[in-house]
């Protein structure tokens, strides 16, 4: 409904897994379409890479100057140079705590509902222009 709102093409969901491999096929099978999308959000940063490394090596695209992408981890590599992928930075002491009180709630207990914040840390892909 936000994307209407504001005008702009509907969102494409390629599933998969959540690895390297998942990636590559998730960009040969939204990119061997005539209409291909602008940016990508993927669910972490691993299949993130093999968006990468196949838009570069099968369909000759460059991220961010053809596609924008956002990862999700901000594991190690994502700096790396072949990659230098923007992506969320999850604090993990924070999300195992926030787990670990929620698994000793009584069972019946109300539904609890926690928030752990995470910070988006941008990197070169999705810088345009």
């Amino acid at each position: 409904h936000g994307l209407a709102a504001l005008a702009l093409p509907p969102a494409v969901r390629a599933g998969g897994g959540y690895d390297y491999a998942s990636g590559a096929e998730a960009a040969r099978v939204l990119f061997g379409e005539a209409e291909r999308p602008d940016a990508l959000f993927c669910a972490n940063d691993l299949a993130a890479f093999g968006v990468i490394d196949t838009l570069r090596e099968t369909f000759g695209l460059k991220v961010p100057d053809d596609v924008l992408l956002v990862g999700y981890d901000n594991l190690d590599m994502a700096a790396w140079a072949p990659y230098r992928l923007t992506s969320f930075d999850q604090d993990i002491e924070a999300l195992v705590a926030t787990a670990m009180e929620l698994l000793g709630l009584e069972a019946g207990a109300t539904c609890v509902a926690r928030v752990v914040p995470a910070r988006l840390v941008e990197r070169e892909s999705t810088r345009s222009g």
